[in-house]
């Protein structure tokens, strides 16, 4: 199918530079006439040129630019304006090309008759599952554009409950850093220092001593052993985690960590509720929505016990039940769902109750930033008092010698 680079004017004498794949140059102007378009200028290219041609447009669209997207949609829908217009302007105001190259394949899908849905299921998962479920039940419904709202709200507040468990984490990280940097430093630079005055002193040293200058000798003389040792223990760590099983019991273990875990299963709760709350709310049932919420937790462990609890439900068995079965969710959280399921109303306590969890989340991650700060310092100063005692003893020996 050729391709057209063209510049057109509309009613309003406003010009417009667009991009067009068209079965023939009758069809590229009659498709543009259907939109209230007239060409001045056209280029007929390769459809390839065009960014892509494949219907098959790579690459994964992070959670940000798809709050960005979802909302710009719902704003352009409720002002009238057709999807495939909408995606036209997504694309010509995109500026990365991965995303570009998702877009126009979107683009050219519609133009064949596809759905918004199918189009983008088209992209090799660049738009997630949970998107695609939500759009295809506005669809169904007809109404596309308050989904595209929900579907803005619920990445924003996505990206800023990962935003501040990133920033929340820096302080932690930066102190394990400065500890690492440090330790390497005495044992490297200081503490070869001392080793000199120990061996020509003859001092008997003590075990603490002969421990810390066999790591200095070590670290001097095989330091690359332990860089090479760290990448891959890096690597092994990212290449387990892959592997469904492994993954699994790592997630199972977040959850059973004392203390954290607790506060882990608190943000966990935020995350279904929401999940369950956009979903259900959006015309999904309530079985699909299960479904769908365990792919989008990220606990490997916990999504194989929402499989199991949407079986339960098939079976017949009230949600608030089958998920108080599994043990994991806090318990004001299933009675809020039984009191929903109790007086018809679970939507509504979804909401009630996603909020909830959204500011119970918050004080989580707070009180676990909390917990992780002393504990690092405590450990830092384990390290280093570990260190000055190993260097003090012989010289303290040393010097009740000399007297």
């Amino acid at each position: 199918m050729p391709g057209y680079i063209y510049e057109a004017v509309d009613d309003r004498g406003q010009v417009k530079k667009g991009r067009m794949s068209a079965d023939s140059m009758g069809s590229f102007y009659k498709a543009l006439r259907n939109e209230g378009q007239y060409c001045i200028k056209v280029k007929e290219v390769a459809s390839a040129e065009l960014v892509s041609s494949d219907g098959n447009g790579k690459g994964s669209i992070k959670p940000k630019e798809l709050s960005i997207i979802c909302k710009q949609m719902a704003i352009m829908l409720n002002s009238g304006i057709t999807i495939i217009k909408c995606i036209d302007i997504l694309y010509n105001q995109t500026e990365k090309p991965a995303t570009k190259k998702v877009l126009w394949s979107v683009y050219e899908n519609i133009q064949q008759g596809h759905s918004l849905s199918s189009a983008m299921r088209k992209q090799n998962n660049a738009f997630p599952t949970f998107m695609l479920n939500m759009i295809e039940a506005g669809e169904a419904s007809g109404n596309i554009d308050s989904v595209m709202q929900k579907l803005a709200d619920f990445y924003e507040k996505d990206v800023k409950l990962k935003n501040k468990i990133t920033a929340a984490m820096i302080y932690p990280i930066i102190l394990l850093c400065v500890s690492v940097v440090v330790v390497a430093t005495l044992l490297v630079f200081v503490m070869p220092q001392f080793t000199g005055m120990f061996e020509s002193a003859g001092a008997d040293l003590p075990a603490t001593t002969k421990i810390l200058i066999g790591m200095s000798d070590f670290l001097q003389n095989y330091w690359y052993v332990v860089l090479i040792g760290g990448v891959l223990l890096v690597a092994a760590y990212k290449f387990l985690t892959m592997l469904q099983p492994v993954k699994r019991e790592f997630d199972k273990i977040k959850l059973d960590i004392p203390k954290v875990g607790k506060l882990y299963k608190t943000v966990v709760a935020a995350r279904f509720a929401r999940t369950m709350f956009f979903l259900f709310s959006s015309g999904l049932s309530l079985i699909k929505s299960i479904e769908l919420t365990a792919r989008v937790i990220g606990n490997a462990y916990l999504d194989e016990l929402l499989i199991g609890v949407k079986t339960d439900i098939q079976k017949g068995i009230p949600m608030s039940v089958a998920i108080q079965k599994i043990g994991v969710f806090p318990s004001m959280l299933i009675s809020m769902l039984s009191i929903g399921e109790q007086a018809g109303s679970l939507e509504e306590v979804m909401s009630k109750t996603a909020d909830f969890y959204d500011e119970e989340s918050d004080a989580a991650i707070t009180k676990m930033v909390s917990m992780l700060e002393p504990l690092m310092i405590v450990m830092l100063a384990g390290v280093i008092g570990f260190v000055v005692i190993s260097i003090l003893q012989p010289m303290m020996g040393m010097y009740d010698f000399i007297g």
